[in-house]
């Protein structure tokens, strides 16, 4: 028997993890480009939407978001909504790892200026500031299917809503 078909069967049999380490670099790259893509002052929805896939799954999903869009669909519409309402962002990527299922961990600092409406608040011209924590889980073709995410975004409300 082939030693990699031998090693591949002991591990499934054996509930390892069975991410191999090209998969991880593949993984880190993947969101990387993704983060470097949302801070671009010219990307566009369909750009975003190219790093999904169409069957995503947000497990935090914002209660604000209509019933009747699908999480593909809600997630576009929030990054759409960040690229719009704010100018020079710029997500500084503090932690970027893999964990051991394959997930990838990233914590950022997001700065920018709120030059443009964003969730209906119009442009206060405001610097901001907020803190958030991401784990995507990719696919085999690099897709991201899932996020888990947390985000002081009372915090960056109160930034552009304050008197």
């Amino acid at each position: 028997m082939n030693p990699l078909l031998r090693t591949s069967i002991a591990v499934v049999a054996l509930g390892l993890p069975t991410l191999v380490v090209a998969d991880e670099a593949r993984n880190l790259e993947t969101i990387q480009a993704f983060y470097d893509a949302l801070d671009s002052d010219t990307v566009t929805s369909t750009e975003l939407a190219s790093f999904f896939s169409p069957d995503f799954e947000d497990h935090n999903r914002p209660p604000m978001m209509p019933a009747e869009m699908t999480d593909f669909e809600s997630h576009i519409a929030i990054l759409t909504n960040v690229t719009t309402g704010f100018s020079d962002e710029t997500h500084q990527i503090q932690v970027m790892e893999t964990l051991r299922d394959g997930s990838v961990l990233v914590a950022w600092d997001f700065v920018g200026t709120h030059s443009g409406d964003f969730f209906g608040v119009p442009a206060s011209g405001r610097q901001v500031f907020m803190t958030g924590f991401d784990i995507y889980t990719l696919d085999e073709e690099g897709h991201i299917v899932a996020q888990r995410h947390v985000e002081d975004v009372a915090g960056l409300m109160a930034q552009i809503t304050a008197p």
